[in-house]
């Protein structure tokens, strides 16, 4: 299995959601609330803090605590949809925080933060996007005239962010002139941060995803290249090059990604995209036993690093070094998830966390399942479940488990499950021998059909014919 490509983005997501009147108006908003927000030690805190935010003015630690709770609350989301309702409640609760204090700087950026947030689970939400970058505007206007360069520096970054999430949304409907207004307004808007403070080296990756949009690598590279002289702290400059690795490795340029790669490391070990491009490399040369020696090294400078483990583990699987993989497996589903680092963020971080730990447990119920520990790889499949929702994939490999249990009833649902969800060749073979022992030949032979009709490869071809071909007398 290769490494997924990345753009390695330093951006920080912060977590980002009714008030009536005085503190007793302050209830939950009128939408499905998850039950996270439900939860009475979470709701006894927001409303003992949206207090001292309205009986003073500006409490920054009030504000900061509330905040903290919404993102502990958020992280523990399973789903966009859950996710979307906890920020929508940020959003609501900051929005009317405004009104009392509309001049406050902190609250405004916090406020558009989770409006950009709340966009990205909901694209369809054009109007939150909108007030963000009316909000931003305002928030730079008065730092402007307050000469208050720090929120100045935040508030062009973010108005950034907002507008070239509005030309996103414009490329997906296909606006290609309102695209690239709205990418040069935020392309503006990361220039005047990075004038402010070249050491935003999370502009230069906003640009270089602006860039990359447009069809212009070249631009791209030559901003990252062009802002590396201007940095001042090592760790900076190692996330530079890091990122510039990246972009000569899309470019075709492997030999210099790699020199890319390699100096982000000496700069600073814990670079951990770096390591990860670097795998790739290797993977793309044939070299995956180098690729799992160089993840092995990540895991043992950052041991909650958890795309290492799911990447190293994957390799190995490839390698037929199955113990090897369930051993990696194993350690990875021991970190507890909200220690768990990664640098993927879509559709949010926390989301992206879990599903990578589904995928690490997915992986880990198969592996048990092929040395036949069938109470083991079903415990593992039922984990994977809490962190996200069951796919294609893992209903077939329950199936096979509950087969193997001889628990017929569930091994037919899961197969049934995984074609309707994604017509799996490979649920439909196990799905015809299960049929075959029930003595349905017919049925076991539409789905051998359906299995070898698919155009794309699959583990158990060979198995399949033969199954076919000893049914044609029956």
């Amino acid at each position: 299995m290769r490494l997924n490509r990345r753009v390695i983005i330093f951006r920080v997501i912060l977590a980002v959601g009714v008030y009536c009147g005085s503190i007793s108006g302050f209830r939950a908003a009128e939408l499905p609330l998850s039950h996270l927000l439900k939860q009475q030690g979470f709701e006894k805190m927001r409303l003992g803090e949206l207090e001292k935010l309205t009986s003073s003015a500006q409490n920054l630690q009030a504000l900061k605590v509330l905040s903290a709770a919404y993102e502990q609350t958020a992280y523990a989301a399973t789903n966009m949809a859950e996710e979307a309702v906890i920020r929508t409640r940020q959003v609501q609760d900051y929005q009317l925080l405004l009104v009392k204090n509309p001049e406050w700087m902190e609250l405004l950026y916090q406020l558009a933060t989770q409006q950009i947030a709340l966009q990205r689970l909901k694209p369809e939400r054009l109007d939150v996007l909108a007030e963000a970058v009316k909000n931003l505007n305002f928030l730079i206007q008065v730092a402007t005239k307050n000469k208050q360069k720090d929120q100045l520096i935040q508030g062009y970054f973010q108005l950034g962010r907002a507008l070239k999430h509005q030309g996103d949304t414009a490329s997906s409907l296909g606006n290609p002139q309102l695209m690239q207004t709205k990418y040069q307004h935020s392309l503006l808007a990361f220039t005047h941060t990075l004038n402010l403070d070249a050491q935003r080296i999370d502009a230069v990756g906003e640009v270089v995803l602006i860039y990359r949009a447009l069809g212009d690598l070249q631009s791209a590279i030559s901003v990252v290249r062009n802002n590396l002289p201007h940095l001042k702290q090592q760790h900076l400059a190692a996330k530079s090059y890091e990122m510039l690795g990246v972009l000569l490795q899309e470019a075709n340029l492997n030999a210099d990604a790699r020199t890319a790669f390699n100096q982000s490391i000496t700069l600073n070990k814990g670079m951990m995209g770096a390591y990860l491009h670097l795998a790739q490399l290797n993977q793309l040369d044939g070299n995956n036993q180098h690729a799992a020696l160089i993840l092995r090294q990540s895991i043992e400078v950052n041991p909650v690093f958890i795309e290492s483990y799911l990447n190293l583990g994957a390799i190995l699987v490839g390698l037929r070094q199955n113990t090897e993989a369930r051993v990696i497996f194993e350690q990875a589903l021991s970190i507890k998830q909200e220690e768990a680092i990664s640098l993927g963020m879509f559709p949010s971080k926390q989301l992206y966390i879990s599903h990578t730990f589904y995928k690490i447990a997915a992986y880990l119920a198969w592996l048990y399942l092929q040395d036949n520990q069938l109470e083991k790889a079903l415990a593992v499949a039922l984990k994977a479940q809490q962190f996200q929702a069951l796919d294609a994939h893992l209903a077939d490999t329950l199936g096979e488990i509950y087969s193997r249990l001889g628990n017929v009833i569930e091994a037919s649902a899961a197969f049934n499950q995984a074609i309707e969800m994604k017509n799996l060749p490979s649920a439909h073979f196990h799905l015809a021998e299960l049929l075959v022992k029930q003595g349905d030949i017919k049925q076991a032979k539409r789905h051998l059909v359906a299995a070898l009709a698919a155009p794309q490869d699959f583990h158990y071809r060979a198995q399949a014919i033969d199954l076919q071909n000893s049914l044609k007398k029956r």
